[in-house]
């Protein structure tokens, strides 16, 4: 992902590239097991949930301003 301002510093637009989807086969465990990030992060674990739950939020970044190149 890549956000693109405009003179003022203001995010104009973002990029994304979606190479891949995990379905739940690929998640190879139970659903609601817990997978490590592959950096520092906190949490530092995460579900096939919590993963599902962020491609339902993740294109609700300041709607009103902000627009999407997908």
């Amino acid at each position: 992902m890549s956000h693109t301002p405009d003179n003022n510093e203001n995010i104009m637009y973002s990029k994304i590239k979606i190479l891949h989807i995990i379905t739940p086969q690929e998640w190879n465990q139970p659903l609601h097991g817990k997978m490590s990030f592959s950096r520092g992060f906190n949490p530092q674990h995460y579900s096939y949930y919590d993963y599902i739950n962020v491609w339902s939020h993740i294109l609700y970044f300041i709607p009103e301003k902000h627009s999407w190149f997908i």
